[in-house]
């Protein structure tokens, strides 16, 4: 993608699928890869970063994570959209919040309380904020606040069953080639597709991740030989993951980036599951009884007061 960015010309092209000369944004190509569109190739670079900040911070794969960092870094840069280095930026601020680990209930209200603060303060409603980040960033952060705006406007519409595509055309000034709007972000086209059900199942599909992770985390401390290293590892996920639910307010999923995120969700279920189910009598000892009985429900019997893991 650097030599794409650089050339103009998208080495992918004799495979079939992809335009030869990038799209030019402000004099920039935006190159894109095998990727559908420039931001979906963004998005993968952004969204695989925390993971090889995981691998350079670990002990072993340092070289190679510090390769797939600089590779990262040039994709998502290279794509020249705004939305997937807004999720680069999410995915290192959630590295940084590391030495807070165990203080998160009191992050998220603090997030809460700011955003509640940045709406006293703006004028137009809180999602109106993507117009002025673009401001800085660029991109159409414009579209993507008018276009939560509508959806929300809309919301008689497309509450109950969805709505169809068609009838979003006059939702923003251009429409695409189907006469429906570019719908930008992930949350609303569940919307559009399935109603309210849809979006309140896949906000509650990644708290069950988070407080899986968040479980997970809270047994692995109990080892004193690899606690933290699995740490790192469960952390890393999550800021993986947080990347994912920052970037897809201003992208829709399709192509490869299917792959990446259904990748992050086995990721996330398959080592939680290894933490809190195999490993469960491994790490017992080092985790305190009243930490154990507040884990999810899945792991601990409250009313038994006995693991449900048994041999």
């Amino acid at each position: 993608m650097g030599i794409e960015g650089m050339t103009g010309k998208n080495l992918f092209f004799f495979m079939g699928g992809v335009r030869e000369i990038p799209v030019i944004r402000d004099g920039y190509y935006r190159a894109q890869a095998s990727f559908g569109v420039a931001i979906t190739a963004g998005s993968f670079g952004a969204t695989m970063l925390p993971l090889f900040i995981y691998t350079t911070i670990s002990s072993d794969g340092r070289l190679w994570g510090a390769i797939g960092i600089i590779a990262c870094l040039a994709i998502t840069i290279t794509s020249y959209s705004s939305g997937p280095i807004l999720g680069l930026i999410a995915g290192i601020t959630a590295w940084m919040c590391w030495f807070l680990r165990t203080r998160m209930s009191a992050i998220r209200w603090a997030i809460v309380g700011f955003f509640i603060i940045l709406q006293l303060m703006m004028n137009p409603p809180i999602w109106f904020i993507f117009s002025k980040i673009s401001a800085i960033t660029g991109g159409d952060g414009w579209h993507r606040s008018n276009l939560i705006d509508q959806f929300v406007n809309h919301f008689k519409n497309w509450w109950l069953m969805g709505m169809s595509l068609e009838k979003t055309g006059n939702w923003a000034a251009t429409r695409l080639e189907s006469g429906s709007v570019d719908v930008t972000n992930e949350y609303v086209s569940l919307g559009i597709r399935g109603g309210l059900i849809s979006v309140f199942l896949f906000i509650r599909l990644i708290v069950k991740c988070y407080r899986s992770l968040g479980a997970s985390m809270q047994v692995a401390r109990g080892d004193l030989i690899n606690g933290k290293q699995n740490e790192l590892l469960l952390w890393g996920i999550g800021c993986t993951l947080f990347t994912h639910v920052v970037n897809i307010t201003a992208v829709r999923y399709w192509d490869q980036m299917f792959v990446i995120w259904y990748m992050t969700l086995a990721l996330v279920s398959s080592m939680t599951a290894y933490f809190l189910q195999v490993k469960f009598k491994e790490y017992m000892k080092g985790v305190k009884i009243s930490n154990i009985y507040s884990m999810d429900n899945d792991i601990m019997s409250k009313e038994r007061k006995t693991p449900l893991i048994v041999d």
